[in-house]
């Protein structure tokens, strides 16, 4: 859905109950939200309107009343809609709710004060009041509902299928519920990677002394690292299994239906490994490559003749790889073209591969895809800035340019194309099935002209400012209302630092 500036409702997607029609004929719309199979939105006079299922009797799906918008509503002024129910901010600060109530998610609390914004989860309700408070109802069988002690006052709240976070007037964000995945918790006192890899739903790490965490999905153990490992050379993260090189020798733990966690007994001098959906590629000391698991689609069938390798990256049911020269080589699954290196393609520099696209970054800074392109992920848009990484999830890619720049396309609706300015300026990307994750670059506070890096351009601004005194001199480089030889010392011990 999409509310336009003329106040009318767009609707494209699913619309097997009539949730996304063509034609939206209310006019005047200030607020608009999408259930699972229904649609609402309330309009300036504070009308709701509701759409889609549960209007009508259905053997194949229930109907529960969420798109009835109850007889005599007062004046709205906003509504959100849940998996199968929805509530209302009237303008009174009260609330009303409707649909399906098999957990109480439309019971809405007697006595609740006014309230400033409402949400609506997959089997829950929240308010967040005008005292700055959170009010959770329904479901609480992950403890969705279960609001924290001492939460201080809050000025935002919105309700997951399972979970439910908040926007604390500090700035902070906290969340409860279900986290089943952890993906986005990176474990408390975890120094900074010398090495990361995503997978599926999981996220492994090696650090400077050759240990390797791992978190996220472990419904395959794939984040269990094997006791006693340690030393390991590099790292790699696959649909549901996980890979570590220890003395030239991979060693594999996670999901193993297809063997991609048994690699050739004589395999060794291994410098770099790749994981797939459900296969495994290593690439050998002189350049070969070495494919195990899953080869349905002959995605391990490595090409005969295929030499001087320069490095590798695996798809869901494909691989990829780049030679020294520039080239690059594709097999296994080609059903949405994702192997069809183009012509015309140039010298390379990085590969990466996705569900059914690959994403090429050329020796000039430029991206090239090829492949499925459902939703884009094969159409990178203009970039301001030569680009240095490029990393392909499922159905999305994304690039890091060479300002620090984050840019994704294609799929996002888990929000993992939907690479916000704050990210800015970055030094890492990687991307998972349906996430991708950032490294964001330190900021220096000598890098006075925001390049990136402290040089004598940052010395020039120091010593324009130089004996200056007052507050907020960006040459006060240690706040002491002086800029004086203090400061000159902290930017000499930047000095050429990269904050990017």
């Amino acid at each position: 859905m999409a509310l336009g500036a003329d106040g009318r409702v767009r609707c494209w997607g699913r619309n097997d109950y009539g949730q996304a029609p063509e034609t939206v004929p209310m006019q005047g719309i200030i607020g608009i939200s999408a259930g699972s199979f229904h649609s609402a939105a309330v309009d300036s006079g504070g009308a709701v309107f509701a759409w889609g299922a549960g209007q009508f009797a259905s053997i194949d799906w229930p109907q529960y009343g969420q798109s009835i918008v109850p007889a005599g509503l007062a004046p709205a002024a906003q509504v959100d809609c849940g998996a199968f129910h929805t509530v209302a901010r009237l303008r009174s600060g009260g609330v009303r709710a409707w649909g399906w109530n098999n957990f109480g998610q439309c019971a809405v609390p007697a006595g609740l004060p006014a309230t400033i914004q409402v949400s609506a989860g997959g089997l829950h309700s929240a308010a967040l009041l005008g005292s700055g408070a959170i009010a959770c109802w329904g479901s609480s069988a992950v403890g969705q509902c279960a609001v924290p002690a001492g939460l201080g006052p809050c000025k935002a709240v919105s309700c997951g299928e399972r979970h439910t976070v908040v926007l604390l007037e500090t700035g902070e964000v906290r969340c409860w519920g279900s986290n089943r995945s952890m993906q986005c918790n990176v474990p408390i006192g975890l120094g900074a990677p010398e090495q990361l890899a995503v997978g599926g739903g999981h996220i492994v790490v090696l650090d400077s002394h050759g240990l390797v965490t791992a978190w996220g999905d472990n419904d395959w153990a794939q984040c269990v690292v094997p006791a006693g490992l340690s030393a390991a050379s590099t790292i790699a993260a696959g649909g549901s299994h996980s890979v570590a090189v220890v003395s030239g020798r991979p060693r594999c733990w996670g999901r193993n239906d297809f063997l991609q966690c048994v690699p050739p007994a004589w395999l060794d001098r291994v410098e770099a490994v790749a994981a797939g959906e459900m296969h495994t590629m290593a690439l050998r000391s002189g350049g070969a490559v070495v494919c195990w698991g899953n080869d349905e689609s002959g995605q391990c069938a490595v090409p005969v003749g295929l030499a001087n390798v320069g490095s590798i990256a695996a798809g869901a049911e494909h691989s990829v790889v780049r030679c020294v020269g520039g080239a690059v080589r594709c097999w296994g699954s080609d059903e949405w073209g994702q192997c069809d290196v183009p012509a015309d393609l140039p010298s390379i520099a990085a590969v990466a591969a996705g569900a059914s696209h690959t994403v090429a970054l050329t020796t000039t800074g430029g991206v090239r895809c090829w492949g499925g392109n459902s939703f884009g992920q094969s159409s990178p848009p203009v970039f301001g800035s030569a680009v240095q990484r490029v990393v392909a999830g499922a159905f999305h890619s994304a690039a890091l340019e060479a300002d620090g720049t984050v840019t994704a396309w294609g799929r996002s609706a888990y929000g993992e194309a939907s690479a916000g300015t704050d990210l800015s300026p970055a030094r890492g990307l990687w991307a998972g099935r349906y996430f991708s994750v950032v490294e964001r670059a330190a900021v220096l506070s000598s890098d006075l002209d925001g390049d990136g890096r402290v040089g004598g351009a940052d010395l020039g601004r120091l010593l324009g400012q130089w004996g200056a005194t007052g507050s907020g001199l960006a040459a006060d480089l240690n706040h002491d209302g002086l800029v004086s030889g203090a400061d000159l010392g902290i930017m000499l011990g930047d000095w050429t630092s990269a904050g990017v």
